[in-house]
């Protein structure tokens, strides 16, 4: 078999693949009920198209699952933010079932992984609500990982409302030291704002950025989660394997 022809198949393997969640999603777009016929009959599609273009497919097996488990929990909340280690606990057990479920066409750890995050992104939002009212403590000491990759996930719901704090704070205090190094290199400038003024309009723009943030999270639905799933199943056999 030649190179050309691999490449081919690869090539097909991508536009079948996304020919079909391009013609199902739009057949079953409805943001309400749930409809596990259909979201079973795409999962069939994703798998027969990978059977059928993909020269020798990899086994689903525990190893598939232990990779669409970690990818999709990795996708699904990539910078800790709203997941907590008791809840990838709860979660745990599904690890070497994921194989087995997509064999059947059933959706248990998907399904299960929703009112978590739901539940994470609400409470990260009250976090939110409540730390921007104040007061900021700008003397604390210690550093604190951005890089979800490097960081663990938080304890506890108290230790994932110190994340969002130490977040939020540090994110105010950058944009606030920013704007006074501005205005201290404008040196012949009329009537220069405080640092005080400085400060309250930093926590006014950080206060609307994550607003409309959190905004733009609450409009995702359940078939943009099912999203992330499929391409977490589809990765595992070609990384460029996708819809």
């Amino acid at each position: 078999m030649n190179l050309k022809f691999l490449q081919s198949m690869h090539f097909r393997s991508s536009i079948i693949i996304a020919g079909l969640f391009a013609f199902l999603f739009f057949k079953m777009y409805n943001p309400n009920p749930v409809n596990p016929e259909k979201e079973a009959l795409i999962l069939q599609g994703i798998i027969s198209s990978i059977e059928s273009v993909h020269f020798n497919p990899k086994p689903i097996d525990d190893n598939f699952s232990k990779h669409v488990y970690k990818t999709y929990l990795e996708r699904l909340d990539n910078g800790k933010r709203f997941l907590t280690q008791k809840d990838i606990d709860q979660l745990k057990k599904y690890e070497l079932q994921i194989d087995d479920q997509v064999n059947r066409r059933s959706f248990e750890f998907f399904n299960a992984s929703l009112p978590l995050l739901e539940n994470g992104i609400n409470k990260a939002k009250a976090y939110y609500r409540e730390i921007m009212e104040g007061p900021f403590d700008f003397n604390g000491e210690g550093m604190i990982e951005m890089d979800g990759e490097k960081r663990k996930y938080a304890k506890d719901d108290a230790d994932l409302k110190k994340y969002w704090k130490d977040v939020l704070e540090f994110e105010v205090m950058s944009k606030w030291v920013s704007s006074m190094s501005e205005r201290d290199s404008k040196k012949d400038g009329e009537n220069p704002k405080t640092d005080e003024e400085l400060k309250q309009e930093a926590i006014k723009d950080i206060k609307k950025r994550f607003g409309d943030w959190f905004e733009r999270l609450d409009k995702l639905r359940r078939s943009d989660r099912l999203e992330v799933y499929f391409a977490s199943i589809s990765n595992y056999f070609d990384p460029h394997t996708d819809y």
